[in-house]
């Protein structure tokens, strides 16, 4: 484990990369420690712009400031654990929390998933706003807003699985955590086993002919929230049927595109 040498190609690639992302984003460091990585070590080297307004540190000058001295009490001690865990094995760590948690005053929402991301000796650490469990509370709420509970929205679900059989599938992408569902029919379509579970949408281009024009609709939904109605021609080996796409994207609290919902017709 080595301290980031503020001036090096590398780091400075890392700084703009990080002020460049839509989430919030700090880069963070430790000095060699044999031990193993210290919270009272760890040091914030660069935060976007985002992450400045959820630390409270818009003008702040960040050489050599303390994890401790940015974020407080537990909220600290949890995503030094999260950082820490990426460091040590290399491997990109997550972690979600819902309130009352003290993390996730950082989204500034009821519940927040925070990655971290190992990078040469530093650690990139960037969270977004998550989605909540769904409570009681929740679900009389959806009771009276739109007259259907969950355990009825659950029925309707396991009905809609029955559309399969006519080329009828539906989806749902969650941008921030990258959860994917999909409903029996787009096993189906795609023809995939279930246990292998559902493939992500950049996937699909395995399994459907090239088209630009569907490329360039897919980036517009998922950067700027655009709906998106296209079509798609699988591969012969699949039958090479055309497929209509219709899907739309779901504003999250910072106003950007936090998941897709979508349904797949195959013609």
């Amino acid at each position: 484990m080595t301290l980031l040498s503020p001036g090096s190609p590398g780091v400075i690639d890392l700084y703009r990369a990080t002020d460049l992302m839509q989430e919030a984003a700090v880069v963070l460091a430790w000095p060699t420690n044999p031990s193993g990585p210290a919270i009272g070590d760890c040091c914030a080297r660069h935060m976007n712009d985002r992450a400045r307004r959820a630390l409270r540190a818009p003008g702040r000058p960040l050489a050599n400031v303390g994890l401790l001295e940015l974020v407080t009490g537990d909220a600290a001690r949890t995503l030094h654990q999260v950082c820490a865990e990426a460091l040590r094995t290399g491997r990109s760590t997550e972690h979600f929390a819902v309130a009352p948690d003290p993390i996730t005053d950082l989204a500034g929402s009821p519940s927040i998933a925070v990655r971290a991301t190992r990078v040469d000796g530093a650690v990139l650490c960037t969270w977004v706003p998550g989605w909540h469990v769904v409570g009681e509370e929740e679900d009389r709420r959806l009771a009276r807003t739109i007259g259907m509970p969950i355990a009825d929205r659950l029925e309707l679900a396991d009905t809609l699985d029955m559309l399969g059989e006519v080329g009828l599938g539906v989806f749902s992408v969650n941008l921030m955590t990258g959860r994917v569902v999909w409903s029996a029919g787009l096993y189906e379509i795609f023809g995939r086993p279930h246990q292998n579970g559902p493939m992500d949408i950049a996937d699909w281009r395995l399994l459907t002919e090239p088209d630009p024009v569907v490329s360039g609709a897919w980036r517009a939904l998922i950067r700027d929230g655009r709906p998106a109605d296209v079509e798609l021609r699988l591969i012969p080996s699949l039958g090479g049927h055309w497929l209509r796409v219709t899907a739309h994207a779901v504003v999250g609290p910072d106003g950007h595109p936090a998941a897709i919902r979508g349904r797949v017709i195959r013609r």
